[in-house]
């Protein structure tokens, strides 16, 4: 279940239909970009930078930012898509690996 539901997310993030995707996957696009990082259920890499704005934004568009009366930090829509460009930027799993 936990699968389909991660499927089903990132295609409702990327998918065409909703205006947020199609500007933000052309932005993308149009901004070229090194593989470094990935932009979540699109099946592109770009730089980190372009990935982590790219998916920051997938997430607020499809409203993946929980809210906490006690702490305002925005850990699902912008910490999380700039922890996944740096760390695949930098290779993190590797180095995890031989730790």
């Amino acid at each position: 279940i936990a699968q389909t539901e991660q499927w089903v997310a990132n295609r409702a993030a990327t998918n065409p239909a909703y205006s947020t995707s199609r500007l933000i996957l052309d932005l993308i696009a149009d901004l070229g970009g090194t593989g470094q990082s990935t932009v979540v259920g699109a099946g592109k890499k770009t730089n980190a930078v372009d990935a982590a704005l790219a998916n920051g934004t997938l997430a607020y568009a499809c409203d993946f930012e929980p809210s906490n009366s006690r702490g305002l930090v925005h850990s699902i829509a912008v910490m999380l898509p700039t922890a996944l460009a740096v760390g695949e930027r930098v290779n993190a799993a590797a180095a995890c690996a031989r730790a």
